[in-house]
C-alpha cells in the first residue's frame, strides 16, 4: 500500500500528515466456499439505514416507536432517543433510527408517519 506524506502549513507551524491512498473492496459471489455458507457470511455483516425522527410526540419511547415501524413491516435494528439540548427541544422528541437496508425506501415514505413529523437521513459527523 502506498502512503503520501502531505505537508499541511498552520499560522505558527507545520506539521505532516500522513494521507492513505483508497483501498480496494471486493464483495464474495458464491453461494458456498469451503466450509463457509453465505447465510453465515451475512450474518456478520449487517448494513443498515440511518435516519433522524423529529417533532414526535414528548411521551413517545423507543418501544412505541419500534412497535410503530414494525406495524408498518419495517425491520428495525436500533432506536436511540435523543437528549434535549436546547430548550426548544424539550417540546417533542427526536431519535436516532437504525432500520435494516432493505427498508430504507419504506422508512422514508410520509404514509408511514403521523402529520408533521420529520424523518430525514442520519448526518455522520466527520472524523478528525
Amino acid at each position: 500500500m502506498n502512503n503520501v506524506l502531505k505537508v499541511v502549513q498552520s499560522k505558527d507551524t507545520t506539521s505532516a500528515q500522513q494521507k492513505q491512498s483508497p483501498r480496494t473492496m471486493i464483495v464474495g459471489s458464491k453461494s458456498t466456499v469451503g466450509k463457509i455458507v453465505a447465510s453465515e457470511a451475512s450474518v456478520a455483516f449487517n448494513k443498515s439505514w440511518h435516519v433522524f425522527v423529529g417533532k414526535l410526540g414528548k411521551d413517545v419511547d423507543e418501544e412505541r416507536l419500534k412497535d410503530h415501524l414494525q406495524d408498518n413491516g419495517i425491520t428495525v435494528t436500533e432506536i436511540r432517543k435523543l437528549k434535549a439540548t436546547q430548550p426548544w427541544q424539550e417540546k417533542s422528541s427526536a431519535f436516532r433510527v437504525s432500520v435494516a437496508l432493505a427498508c430504507q425506501d419504506d422508512i422514508m415514505n410520509p404514509d408511514v408517519w403521523p402529520e408533521n413529523v420529520k424523518v430525514r437521513d442520519w448526518f455522520f459527523k466527520p472524523k478528525n
